[in-house]
């Protein structure tokens, strides 16, 4: 297809022109993808829709969003990514927003994934983006989602990517998927992009409710515990009602040494097990909200990192994707520093996305794959050796996708490892706490028999 382009003659004298990639849709339904010299993106998308196309993405030829969010000049400055998005660019607006990689989104799981997955059937159906969010509206049950839908619909009409649309609400959004939809659009692979994050959301979703059932079982044994335990002093329980029987000369009813020991657990035991099973919730609850300060999350996932097994599986699953999405940049012809820089925040661990940025702030714009790849000092020796081999031999699309395979198959199966390990550490914690409080109860009845010995022989 040829790229459109503008006359030499209709730019105006002093201004700045640049030349655009774009993907749009015809009045037939056809994607068509080229490239055209324009001021700004606002441009682009008026000629197009003075061709009758519909745009659907349009960005710099060099990989930057063009498409990039803006905000009235009354916005708050506590906004974060204000600063950034001024400045241009999807990785600005994704940095400036100052959330790691790794927090999830406020939407459930399987609502986000349901939605990423509708879409990605409307766009790969030739449904233009602004048609596609429309339709959606009507099929998203989460009311965060259909709420920030009319708004995002309305702004596609003037050329905004779906990226930067969202990248508008990081809150919904979470920052690996955005960036996901941003390289898919830079390699001309947005529908695939999208049903990638639907499979990714998808699988963590299962894997979410996975741990969850364990995570519940798990406090329900502590609860447990925690109630058990004072019941199984049978000294401190059983005692008093003994003395109060031998008090009253052994004339007490059933139903009279039933409230006794009732009564007893109730006002010395029971309620230093209601603080300690309130102090429990609480600790949840902060935790829950603690995990979603960066700073904190940042310093997670970089413990997480060094935990056996699970930490190995963690990397092994960010290098994977980092690779795919490297892998599809470079061949769709972006240059070594954006793929990389726009790879790197696709990544599901802020740690590993750091230490990736970090490689390519270090060296020059004009290095390439193994330079950024040995200076990140993330990837194993092989992979430095295999993307210089590459980039000597012209093949380095190849090796990218070689090595995005062997480390995702390495996380399939540390997954596996990890989830019959869970379940040994589950089993194995539910049988200690089960057995000490069994233990407990045997040695007190003991302690009950001799004590009792004791009073009566008094």
């Amino acid at each position: 297809m040829r790229p459109w382009g503008c006359r030499g003659g209709a730019a105006k004298v002093g201004t700045t022109m640049t030349i655009f990639r774009y993907e749009a849709i015809d009045k037939a339904g056809n994607v068509i993808r080229g490239a055209m010299n324009a001021s700004d993106e606002r441009q682009v998308a008026q000629r197009l829709a003075a061709r009758g196309y519909s745009a659907r993405a349009i960005y710099t030829s060099s990989g930057t969003a063009a498409a990039q969010v803006r905000r009235p000049q009354a916005t708050s400055a506590s906004t974060p990514a204000s600063s950034a998005q001024t400045r241009g660019g999807m990785r600005s607006v994704t940095l400036g927003s100052g959330l790691p990689v790794s927090i999830k989104s406020s939407v459930p799981l399987s609502a986000l994934a349901s939605f990423f997955r509708h879409l990605a059937t409307l766009v790969k159906s030739g449904y233009p983006i602004g048609q596609a969010l429309y339709e959606m509206q009507t099929v998203t049950g989460d009311r965060r989602l259909r709420k920030v839908l009319p708004a995002m619909r309305e702004a596609t009409q003037s050329g905004r990517s779906l990226s930067s649309l969202m990248a508008e609400h990081p809150g919904i959004f979470p920052v690996h998927a955005v960036a996901s939809v941003w390289c898919g659009e830079m390699s001309g692979r947005l529908e695939i992009a999208i049903e990638e994050v639907a499979q990714e959301l998808e699988e963590e979703a299962s894997d979410v409710r996975r741990g969850r059932i364990g995570w519940g079982l798990m406090k329900i044994a502590l609860v447990l515990f925690v109630v058990l335990v004072p019941m199984a002093d049978m000294v401190e329980l059983l005692m008093p009602t003994f003395n109060e029987a031998l008090r009253r000369g052994g004339e007490m009813t059933r139903s009279e040494v039933i409230a006794y020991v009732a009564q007893t657990f109730v006002g010395q035991m029971f309620w230093k097990s209601l603080l300690v099973i309130a102090a429990l919730i609480v600790c949840w609850i902060v935790w829950g909200r603690l995990k979603r300060v960066p700073a904190v999350r940042h310093a997670l996932d970089e413990v997480l990192l060094h935990v056996p097994l699970w930490g190995k599986i963690h990397r092994e699953r960010a290098l994977a994707r980092f690779f795919h999405v490297l892998n599809g940049l470079t061949a769709a012809g972006v240059g070594p520093a954006s793929a990389w820089n726009a790879a790197a925040l696709t990544v599901r661990n802020s740690a590993v996305a750091e230490r990736l940025r970090s490689a390519a702030s270090r060296l020059p714009p004009d290095a390439g794959i193994a330079q950024l790849l040995g200076a990140s000092g993330v990837f194993d020796d092989e992979d430095v050796a295999a993307a210089a081999s590459g980039e000597r031999a012209g093949r380095i699309p190849e090796v990218l996708s070689a090595r995005a395979a062997a480390y995702a198959d390495g996380a399939a199966a540390g997954k596996s490892v990890g989830r019959l390990t869970s379940g040994t550490i589950l089993s194995t914690t539910l049988l200690i706490l089960h057995g000490y409080v069994l233990y407990r109860l045997i040695t007190s009845y003991f302690d009950l028999a001799f004590k009792a010995a004791e009073v009566i022989g008094r």
